[in-house]
């Protein structure tokens, strides 16, 4: 059974501030699935962890220095 969390909790998971969540609701950005009861916003934590794979970034091919 996956672990719900509260904003402050997922925001820590996701290394944002709570309140970029609350924009991405309002905006309807970035896709991630809550829940809303009794005003309360929940996540599950195993939507934030396919989230951050969702959108991880690989590096590929050969470093290259920055100028």
């Amino acid at each position: 059974m996956s672990e719900y969390l509260n904003s402050k909790e997922a925001a820590q998971i996701l290394g944002v501030v709570e309140n970029t969540l609350k924009t991405w609701r309002y905006k309807k950005t970035h896709n991630i699935p809550y829940y809303k009861i009794a005003n309360r916003v929940k996540y599950k934590k195993d939507d934030l962890i396919e989230f951050m794979e969702k959108n991880r970034i690989e590096n590929v091919g050969k470093d290259k220095e920055l100028n």
